[in-house]
């Protein structure tokens, strides 16, 4: 990761996204933090990326860049409590975390566009929109549509 964040096309993309299993904030996040801490994400990181969408925890989840507020389906949490493994604060991105099998909503369609802006759209299987979001060239969210299912939580450090 080191050397590609160096490489032209790293620099010259329009947007950059990552796909992974894990995600910054997540207790297994050691393995993320030794892959891309201090490059992506953490005090002195140094490549820009757009968008982090990963799985795991089998719970829909988007976070609000630079901070330690996110948007979760509260029935999931244990004790009204979300907690991050890195300080969320030090994640300038946006995370989605798309939900799984055996859990609800069950399975989670997460539509990504790019055009002039990246739309993220979520979807839950009766078709009803979860989350809808868009994030411009600078990596900020423009706009943020989560429905009612979705409330905003604060991330434990």
């Amino acid at each position: 990761l080191a050397e590609y964040v160096k490489s032209d096309e790293f620099k010259t993309a329009e947007y950059r996204i990552v796909f992974s299993h894990a995600f910054p904030h997540i207790a297994m996040a050691g393995s993320v933090e030794r892959i891309a801490g201090g490059i992506l994400f953490g005090k002195n990181a140094y490549a820009k990326i757009h968008l982090w969408m990963s799985g795991h925890t089998h719970r829909y989840q988007r976070t609000v860049p630079g901070s330690d507020e996110c948007f979760i389906i509260p029935k999931r949490l244990k004790g009204n409590k979300l907690f991050s493994a890195v300080d969320p604060k030090l994640v300038p991105f946006t995370v989605v975390v798309s939900d799984g099998p055996n859990l609800f909503p069950k399975s989670t369609g997460i539509r990504v566009d790019c055009g002039d802006t990246i739309r993220v759209s979520a979807c839950i299987p009766d078709g009803s929109l979860l989350d809808r979001f868009e994030i411009g060239k600078d990596g900020q969210v423009l706009k943020s549509e989560p429905s009612e299912k979705l409330k905003k939580f604060r991330m434990e450090f």
